[in-house]
């Protein structure tokens, strides 16, 4: 069966290996993963001095991540989250917040 493999014979114009295909090669890293860069509204430098405070210095998203969702409900409105499972925090937008109905500050 492997007699019949396409790439048999071939070398990967990537890595430079027998037996394989650019197109499929695993050895080099793929730079053309999208990333889409979200725009952080950073706090008062106060804030981070508290030691419940967090700081986020940069955010970005690639394609192919994979997020563990929840969904929480509150105030008889229910949301549906991403949750960041390597993060100390997880945020949401003020508008999503907002949605919530919660009585009191921000």
């Amino acid at each position: 069966m492997a007699s019949s493999c396409p790439a048999k014979g071939q070398q990967c114009r990537k890595c430079r290996k027998w037996n394989n295909f650019a197109n499929v090669c695993r050895s080099v890293k793929r730079s053309s993963r999208q990333k889409k860069n979200v725009q952080v509204n950073h706090g008062d430098d106060r804030a981070s001095s508290d030691e419940n405070g967090f700081n986020i210095a940069s955010v970005t998203r690639q394609k192919d991540e994979v997020f563990a969702n929840i969904s929480v409900g509150l105030s008889n409105t229910k949301m549906s989250f991403k949750v960041d499972t390597g993060a100390s925090c997880n945020t949401l937008t003020e508008k999503d917040y907002r949605s919530l109905n919660v009585k009191g500050p921000l």
